[in-house]
């Protein structure tokens, strides 16, 4: 007989991760499959080497719903320097400009910062996860290839607090320290260079910590050791995710298992919606077809 803990593994659920800097996303997850002795696990959003902080993995069943929780909110601590620019907008890439940036005010960073909260378009760094063509951004870099023509993208910066600076005399370079929530696909390390255009001068990240995917909290996180010790839980990734939820009873659960598409009258919502069955059972989730006028499947959940 296979103990609830053989049950628990296979079934998944999210583990937190408090990844180290120096370490790729891809290398906890590389890590986590090992401990785990699962194959089926992936991570909601790419942690760059140089940043720390919160990743959240997908075990089991639970990488069914990745492209869900990819789509929830990003806050970070994060540190930036003025006066040096790199190939890569961070302290881990070669250096391509210096400028001294000692003369401008902290007001005017603070309200140069504030000028990118709300929508923006946003253009990735050349080195980023970035898929031109088929192939990855920093593929291109890391091959000596000639990088293909980039295009801005859409993203939200719904705040940006705590503001500090500290400046360096002898070396003339302006730290700023500041925490923001960001949308998907948000870059810091762009906004580093970006605040560096802004204020006329360049700039690039230096730190960089990871403290929440929607409600999910760093605090929370495992450590590796912990993982390879065995210590942890897995959480429910339906409690993350930000979407309405309805109970149906057996008729109607029996044409969700089949994959028919349900009348949206039986939903508050014609949006994503998570259905339960009597049993407080989840069973899939469905979404809005426009061009029938009626909510189908997204994910089966069972």
């Amino acid at each position: 007989m296979r103990s609830d803990r053989t049950k628990t593994l296979e079934q998944g659920g999210l583990l937190l991760i408090d990844k180290p800097s120096g370490l790729t996303s891809h290398d906890i997850v590389f890590k986590a499959r090992n401990a785990l002795n699962n194959k089926k696990i992936g991570h909601t959003g790419t942690l760059d080497p140089l940043a720390s902080g919160l990743l959240v993995l997908c075990v089991g069943k639970a990488t069914k719903l990745i492209k869900y929780l990819t789509a929830l909110t990003k806050t970070y601590q994060a540190q930036a320097v003025l006066g040096i620019g790199t190939d890569t907008d961070d302290i881990m890439g070669n250096t391509v400009a210096t400028a001294d940036p000692l003369w401008i005010s902290d007001s005017e960073i603070t309200n140069k910062l504030a000028g990118f909260v709300g929508k923006s378009q946003q253009l990735p760094p050349s080195y980023s996860a970035v898929k031109v063509k088929g192939k990855k951004l920093y593929e291109y870099a890391r091959q000596n290839l000639p990088l293909p023509e980039l295009s801005p993208r859409e993203i939200e910066i719904y705040a940006i607090e705590g503001v500090t600076t500290q400046r360096d005399e002898q070396k003339h370079l302006v730290f700023v320290n500041f925490t923001c929530k960001v949308s998907k696909g948000t870059y810091i390390r762009a906004l580093a260079r970006d605040l560096g255009k802004a204020l006329e001068t360049c700039g690039t990240l230096t730190a960089l910590r990871r403290t929440k995917v929607g409600g999910l909290d760093v605090a929370d996180a495992i450590s590796l050791i912990d993982l390879e010790q065995g210590n942890f839980a897995f959480q429910d990734p339906l409690k993350t995710l930000e979407m309405p939820s309805i109970i149906l009873g057996h008729e109607h659960i029996k044409a969700v298992l089949n994959g028919t598409p349900l009348p949206k009258t039986l939903f508050s919502f014609p949006t994503e919606t998570i259905i339960f069955d009597e049993q407080k059972q989840p069973i899939a989730i469905y979404r809005y077809d426009e061009e029938k006028d009626k909510m189908r499947m997204s994910v089966k959940l069972v």
